[in-house]
């Protein structure tokens, strides 16, 4: 009898390190598969907000072109003079 209720022990065990195994490959995944990519993609924003200077010619994400006429300090936001091609 005592042979079984450690055999029955000895399964749930197993059991539950199979779902904990489980929930760590599923965040892996997401890790990889949206939040790796997402900050990547921030740090090429960044990088190119970085790199704008006063005439440099610019797309919005709207679609629209032009050039930058000011950026602020830190040169995060700028004013852009917008014409159309």
């Amino acid at each position: 009898m005592s042979a079984l209720l450690s055999l029955a022990s000895a399964g749930a065990a197993s059991n539950g390190l199979v779902m904990v195994v489980y929930i760590v490959v599923i965040f892996g995944a997401m890790y990889f598969l949206m939040i790796r990519p997402q900050r990547k993609e921030q740090k090429q924003k960044a990088a190119i907000l970085a790199s704008m200077a006063i005439g440099d010619s610019v797309k919005t994400s709207s679609g629209m072109i032009g050039t930058v006429i000011d950026l602020n300090e830190g040169g995060r936001y700028g004013d852009c003079g917008i014409w159309e091609q």
